[in-house]
């Protein structure tokens, strides 16, 4: 079974990361943002049995749990650990998680903006966001126990969701948002504007 080595803070002061002796998720990530979306999941389903978790985040080695305004960490870290370590199943070889530091300005140096991004097909905009969002965006992200989905993309407006811990962080909407719109307009078109769904 999976051990929790320790757990780490947010920037969201309403979430908290678990760092476990092995992988949450095989691979990617995986979000459940409300008790229904996580019916197939038993250990988040069990998290959302507690009082006040309100979303549960998986990536790499970490879980990231959410808690309303009323939770109070020392009542629920004890709990949400022993759900984890009852059932997070480890493989036989324990990975241990890097904690290398992403540096976002050296990520992505070797992505090519486009000649005409609007002039590419939907699949292949979305495949070029994606791969600027996995190279420089995504990493830092799940150094804060978050993440974020590409949903869409109406017009010159590229839509996004944010995931664990940045679903609820009030620097998700700013200054991360800022570095996003960036990130997109020096990699891909410098028209494109970028919403929160």
């Amino acid at each position: 079974m999976a051990k929790v080595q320790k757990t780490s803070e947010t920037p969201n002061p309403l979430a908290i990361r678990f760092h476990l002796d092995c992988k949450a998720v095989a691979s990617g990530s995986r979000s459940y943002p409300d008790p229904e979306s996580a019916q197939a999941d038993r250990a988040a389903a069990r998290l959302f049995s507690l009082p006040h978790v309100t979303s549960v985040f998986y990536v790499g080695t970490t879980v990231t749990v959410n808690k309303d305004e009323d939770g109070d960490w020392n009542e629920m870290i004890t709990p949400i650990a022993d759900i984890l370590e009852e059932l997070i199943v480890a493989p036989d070889e324990p990975q241990a998680e890097s904690e290398e530091a992403f540096d976002p300005y050296a990520a992505g140096a070797h992505i090519q903006r486009p000649e005409d991004f609007f002039k590419l097909t939907l699949e292949d905009q979305m495949g070029h966001l994606n791969r600027i969002f996995d190279e420089m965006v995504r990493p830092g992200l799940a150094g804060d126990g978050g993440g974020l989905e590409l949903m869409g993309i109406e017009g010159s407006t590229v839509r996004i969701h944010y995931e664990g811990a940045c679903g609820s962080c009030p620097s998700a909407t700013s200054g991360t948002l800022m570095y996003i719109e960036g990130a997109l307009q020096k990699k891909a078109h410098p028209e494109l504007t970028v919403a929160t769904s």
